[in-house]
């Protein structure tokens, strides 16, 4: 509706509107709303201005470096009727992490930590085992009432979480 919205004052030759403000939060190139604006308008008619993307930020609570991990989206959108196709979905992330050692994950309400950990407590055929792992799940980033939990998948199975999160899962080397 928005994108609609915008193509009708600014292709209206009648509107006084021809320059139009688009505001995102983070990075709207990384798995965000920036990829469908260009596509829409044209690299030419768009300017982006990003910030820090909710994954640095997360990665940066935790303290841990994040050059080796794998960068996923499980976020398909506000609305169910029209989410968009996933390249991953969450049973692929206990076999993503055994080929990855970290994995970060964009969620949402549908796919979202609860879910994620869960997988790893019915895939007890793949490796790593679920005791293996650690799953942190950063609520809230920016806001007041921010929080970082950690825990294994069974751990973080049993509770509930605030949105918007980002889920960060790291293999643990075992002796």
């Amino acid at each position: 509706e928005a994108i609609n919205f915008i193509k009708s004052k600014i292709q209206n030759p009648k509107s006084k509107i021809k320059p139009v403000a688009f505001l995102a939060s983070g990075d709207p190139l990384f798995f965000g709303i920036g990829r469908r604006m260009v596509n829409e308008f044209g690299e030419d008619k768009v300017a982006i201005f990003p910030d820090l993307s909710c994954i640095q930020i997360a990665f940066s609570k935790i303290k841990e470096p994040w050059d080796n991990a794998l960068l996923m989206s499980i976020h398909g959108g506000p609305d169910p009727s029209k989410r968009r196709e996933l390249k991953y979905d969450i049973k692929d992330i206990p076999l993503l992490l055994e080929r990855h050692n970290k994995v970060a994950i964009l969620t949402d309400k549908v796919n979202n930590p609860l879910v994620i950990a869960k997988e790893f407590l019915k895939s007890s055929s793949f490796i790593p085992h679920p005791s293996s792992v650690k799953i942190f799940v950063c609520e809230k980033l920016g806001y007041p009432d921010e929080k970082i939990i950690e825990g294994t998948p069974e751990d973080i199975s049993g509770m509930s979480f605030s949105e918007p999160n980002v889920v960060i899962i790291k293999k643990i080397p075992q002796p």
